[in-house]
């Protein structure tokens, strides 16, 4: 069996552990680890990386480094969320004992590689002529985090925490209870340690200072990444590129849901309210109304199709008070808004929709209410 051949293979396998059923969870774990050691965490130990960010606008470099029982032949891949080998490094014939290589963030074809979390996995040929791999891919990561010393300060906007470990976050600002009125974070990779983040104070529409709502909610959740992660920023990832020489980082088998799924696929959604009877728009283009209005709320079309899967609910807030809610979503869905009850002039409507798998999609519009005309 050649050299690659067999890497090939051991990269075949597993995928295809990884992509089978959850009724063999137990299998799928120890197949893993077992193809996964040959004795690789005593061959290959002390591996880390510095620095665990890399920014390629300031032409940063990642360096890894790791101790060999015994003189290897190494390579190394790095590899992007989807699974892509976008670069791999070849120091050849190393000695035993403490070694390292240095990733500038090009790709193969000497290009930047996009922002991202990058998986580094070393192969080690062995004088046997066997593969010894560090791959923690899918054995570390996916639990989720508790950040810790966690504050918010109304006078300067700025939101302070502690990260335990490298994960994704996301952070949302609202009212208890609902509604979600704008997401300040939306999974972002974060390295370890003290994290800062300014908010001026305005929901995602800019027209309700939330920060001085007596019922503010500030919600942080996180989980963390594999042990052998780069974060990378540099021009923007493109993805659907096709099938990856590696799985995907996501990890059906995951303590955590977020951990499951892969990160294109998790983000805010984009929902929109549109007024198919508005009786005319005014100078800032809000619909302007009066009576009982049908609104229709419509999921965008890229978005559309994960929470139809997944289900979904729709609930709508006026001025940041609950009107309605519907558990079993459709979109669109058209609702029937009796504005009776308020007083002229301009209102706030929210829509919030939310996957069983705890995906959101928020959108306030400023509406101008007019009394009935009287016959």
């Amino acid at each position: 069996m050649t050299k690659q051949v067999a890497r090939n293979r051991w990269i075949t396998g597993l995928a295809g552990l990884l992509l089978v059923g959850c009724a063999s969870t137990s299998l799928q774990t120890s197949s893993v680890r077992s193809s996964m050691s040959l004795g690789s965490s005593e061959f290959i130990s002390a591996v880390g990386v510095d620095p665990k960010t890399i920014d390629l606008s300031r032409k940063e470099a990642v360096t890894v480094r790791y101790t060999l029982a015994e003189a290897a032949n190494v390579h190394i891949d790095f590899v992007d969320e989807e699974g892509f080998v976008t670069r791999q490094l070849k120091p050849g014939l190393q000695q035993a004992g403490r070694q390292s290589v240095v990733w500038d963030g090009q790709d193969d074809n000497g290009q930047p590689s996009g922002s991202g979390v990058y998986r580094y996995v070393i192969f080690a040929l062995d004088n046997q002529q066997q593969y010894r791999i560090h791959d923690p891919s899918f054995m570390t990561g996916g639990e989720e985090l508790k950040p810790t010393n966690f504050t918010y300060d109304r006078n300067t906007g700025l939101i302070r925490w502690l990260m335990p470990k490298a994960g994704f976050a996301r952070l949302r600002v609202g009212v208890e209870g609902f509604p979600h009125l704008r997401t300040l974070m939306d999974w972002s990779a974060l390295e370890a340690g003290a994290k800062t983040i300014s908010w001026e104070g305005l929901d995602a529409s800019g027209l309700i200072k939330l920060s001085d709502h007596e019922h503010l909610s500030i919600k942080l959740t996180a989980f963390s990444l594999p042990d052998n992660t780069i974060i990378l920023h540099g021009k923007p990832m493109v993805y659907g590129k096709g099938k990856g020489t590696y799985p995907a980082l996501a990890n059906p088998k995951a303590a955590y849901l977020h951990a499951k799924h892969l990160r294109q696929a998790c983000h805010e959604a984009q929902v929109r309210l549109e007024f198919p009877k508005v009786q005319r728009w005014d100078d800032k283009g809000n619909p302007v109304v009066s009576g009982t209005v049908p609104v229709r709320v419509v999921l965008d079309e890229k978005d559309a199709a994960t929470f139809v899967n997944s289900r979904f609910e729709i609930a709508l807030f006026e001025d940041a008070s609950f009107l309605t809610e519907v558990e079993s979503g459709t979109t669109p869905f058209t609702y029937l808004w009796d504005t009776s009850h308020l007083s002229s002039g301009l209102h706030l409507l929210t829509a919030n929709i939310l996957s069983y798998d705890d995906h959101y999609a928020v959108t306030t519009v400023p509406v101008l209410l007019e009394p009935v005309p009287q016959n």
